[in-house]
């Protein structure tokens, strides 16, 4: 609030956590339809469960498991109007920007929840190669439909993951949201 002198400047915010995080939170957790109480500590909350945790952690964890594996994955072309649910696209035409990536979030669960129920790291040996790869291309895949629908909301981290999984020999990398504190 100006008059409490507690301001919270976006410029400060992108200099201290980049742009693509700002942008997320405001998008996400932003005003859309009702006045936000917006702290450091509920920004700094919502990077490290939403953007580390959450997509960084699946993206680099499903990223090392593939190149543990050392097999070959097919890159697939997803096409954004074709991997929209009829509730995301609706959301998108009320420009609900926050129930878009909620609905997001919630198919970044399932993976994670994939990766957590199919145990990969117990596979990788070469009696369960055929098993390995099924479970391993069904999470790239899932991944990489992910980066294709936050590219409007985190395009840098949308080309990331594109570049990390459309490859025919994944390769772990950086992580793409360090936890904070």
């Amino acid at each position: 609030s100006k008059s409490r002198g507690n301001v919270l400047r976006s410029s400060d915010l992108i200099s201290k956590y980049g742009v693509e995080p700002v942008r997320y939170y405001f998008l996400r957790h932003g005003p859309i339809v009702e006045d936000v109480d917006m702290s450091i500590k509920h920004f700094e909350e919502a990077y490290n469960s939403d953007l580390a945790n959450g997509l960084g952690n699946t993206v680099a964890r499903v990223a090392k498991l593939a190149e543990k594996s050392g097999l070959e994955f097919e890159s697939r072309f997803i096409n954004p109007k074709e991997s929209f649910d009829p509730t995301i696209k609706q959301y998108f035409e009320d420009f609900r920007t926050d129930l878009v990536l909620q609905k997001i979030w919630e198919k970044l669960t399932e993976i994670d929840k994939h990766v957590n129920v199919n145990e990969p790291w117990k596979l990788l040996t070469k009696e369960n190669t055929k098993k390995l790869r099924e479970i391993l291309q069904w999470e790239i895949d899932a991944l990489t439909e992910v980066g294709v629908l936050i590219e409007p909301f985190l395009p840098e981290t949308s080309q990331k993951i594109s570049e990390i999984f459309n490859e025919i020999k994944v390769k772990s990398v950086e992580i793409l949201f360090p936890r904070l504190g």
